[in-house]
């Protein structure tokens, strides 16, 4: 029996497949000085963390939950070109320092802060968060108790786009808070809402008798503007607050106990 002689060659060929976007986050390692650095792609993120105020953090990305990341001090999150959607939760009580920085970049996007455990004694929590471009959603839910010698800052900071910001504040205050927002370019929704308190834990009562600062300011353009201070409260010093439209014909309304800086072109309700 006689076999052909000749060789077949095999030519590969490429079968062209539909393009796919494929959503890429990138967590961490911790660096040695304790910074997680979250990154996203130019895509629609979703991040989720969860901070347990002990350092150890879980970071769920586009539903892929990390597993959990210790020693964290500082966490920054970097949201790149998609419409993102960030949230920031602190479960455990704080007894040490944490840094959150987030700069949302452009687009549409979200974030919400939910501050559910107490600032303990030694306790300071700086959360700062940028909305960059694009009509964004940027808000603090804190509800709970800053103790003495703890320390609560937020600042939220709109940039350009009409931006709506709120910070809502429920607790007892024994430490100091400093609660910003700034809507900055374009007609943006700016609110805070404050409740002191006092609260009575195996017969000792502590009451808000720390310290706060308020800075609430609309920025360029027309904005609605809201500023509610009230509950239980001694506090040390008057609290300190600046409740500013900025350029543009604003809408204000607030508590009595809240002055607006009015620039001659601001409504008062």
């Amino acid at each position: 029996m006689r076999f052909p002689t000749g060789r077949h060659r095999f030519i590969p060929r490429l079968t062209a497949l539909d393009e796919r976007a494929l959503p890429s986050v990138t967590v961490g390692p911790v660096d040695p000085g304790g910074s997680l650095v979250i990154r996203g792609d130019r895509h629609a993120n979703t991040i989720a963390i969860v901070d347990d105020g002990a350092g150890n953090v879980t970071v769920t990305a586009d539903g892929v939950a990390s597993p959990i990341i210790a020693g964290v001090s500082f966490i920054k999150v970097y949201g790149g070109n998609g419409a993102d959607n960030v949230t920031y939760t602190l479960q455990g009580d704080l007894s040490s320092v944490r840094g959150v920085f987030v700069n949302l970049g452009n687009q549409s996007d979200t974030f919400l802060a939910s501050l559910q455990g107490n600032l303990l004694d030694g306790g300071s929590l700086s959360l700062v968060v940028q909305g960059g471009n694009g009509n964004d959603d940027i808000s603090v839910d804190a509800a709970n108790v800053i103790n003495a010698g703890a320390n609560l800052t937020a600042v939220l900071q709109g940039g350009n786009g009409s931006d709506s910001l709120a910070i809502d504040y429920t607790g007892v205050l024994a430490g100091s808070a400093t609660l910003a927002a700034n809507g900055g370019n374009g007609k943006d929704t700016v609110s805070g809402n404050v409740a002191l308190s006092s609260t009575t834990d195996s017969g000792t009562t502590t009451t808000s008798n720390g310290r706060l600062t308020l800075d609430f300011e609309g920025g360029n353009a027309p904005d609605k503007l809201t500023l509610n201070l009230s509950g239980e409260a001694d506090l040390s010093a008057p609290p300190t607050i600046q409740f500013n439209g900025g350029r543009g014909k604003d809408l204000f309304t607030h508590s009595d106990n809240v002055t607006p800086a009015d620039d001659g072109h601001g409504k008062k309700h």
